[in-house]
């Protein structure tokens, strides 16, 4: 639970403060701002330039990416493409979304999105993790949004890399805004799916619980380091999902 709380909390401060709201929690806003790093202490500062971004297989991609790599991310070669269909549903993954994996660099992960949503809403660029965005580990933090969809990317070390710019963490929530195309796990789930809905596609591994801290929360632990997390309208079979979250990239 304590990685579901790291991650929660490296929710951008705008899109956090409006969930504490939803679930009558403004009192604890204050207490951090995290955005989302794993590992490493707090404030330490990585090179950006030490290795070349890792690759992945991304099908819909129209560009190619390629060069050296670190030695803790496999690498593949993203294939070129002339034309992308958008699925009617963008599947959202314990480690990752569509083709998409975390640990992939900053570029190539915008350019996926682009080709499935079309340009973002907002892009904050590169921005010191000090200038409000708390005790993330490294240097630089930047945030991408599309609609209701909004990634994180950070130059610090998280549990898919280190020494390179990549992709740590994503949420999805119609309080950021409305969704380009709908988004959902392999079981159905995403924002707007009820209590019932989650129990009846995870079962006991899905962890319903009223958290002292964020109150009404969903969590779904998986092997390795990927997990899905949000937050609930409150805890009776109709209650429904409000975000819904992957990754984790901040230390408590």
């Amino acid at each position: 639970m304590d990685r579901f709380r790291a991650q929660i909390r490296a929710m951008p401060p705008a899109q956090r403060n409006m969930l504490l709201v939803m679930t009558g929690l403004v009192a604890v806003i204050a207490i951090a701002v995290v955005i989302a790093a794993s590992g490493g202490p707090s404030g330490t500062s990585t090179s950006t330039t030490s290795a070349a971004a890792p690759t992945t297989t991304l099908a819909p991609v129209t560009t190619t990416t390629a060069g050296p790599t670190t030695s803790q991310v496999p690498t593949t070669t993203v294939p070129a493409t002339t034309t992308t269909t958008a699925p009617e549903v963008l599947e959202l993954r314990p480690d990752g979304l569509g083709d998409l994996t975390f640990g992939h660099e900053v570029e190539g992960a915008i350019a996926y999105v682009n080709d499935l949503l079309g340009s973002p809403d907002d892009d904050t660029g590169w921005v010191d993790k000090d200038d409000g965005y708390g005790t993330c580990v490294g240097a630089e933090v930047r945030f991408v949004r599309w609609g209701s969809l909004e990634l994180f990317f950070t130059d610090g070390p998280s549990d898919w890399a280190a020494g390179i710019r990549h992709l740590a963490f994503y949420t999805d929530t119609t309080l950021l805004g409305d969704p380009r195309i709908p988004a959902t796990t392999a079981e159905g789930i995403g924002v707007g799916s009820t209590v019932d809905d989650i129990i009846g596609a995870y079962g006991t591994d899905a962890r319903i619980e009223d958290d002292p801290l964020l109150g009404p929360t969903f969590f779904l632990d998986t092997p390795g380091a990927g997990q899905l997390s949000g937050y609930l309208t409150g805890l009776g079979s109709t209650d429904t999902l409000q975000s819904l979250s992957a990754g984790f990239a901040c230390a408590e």
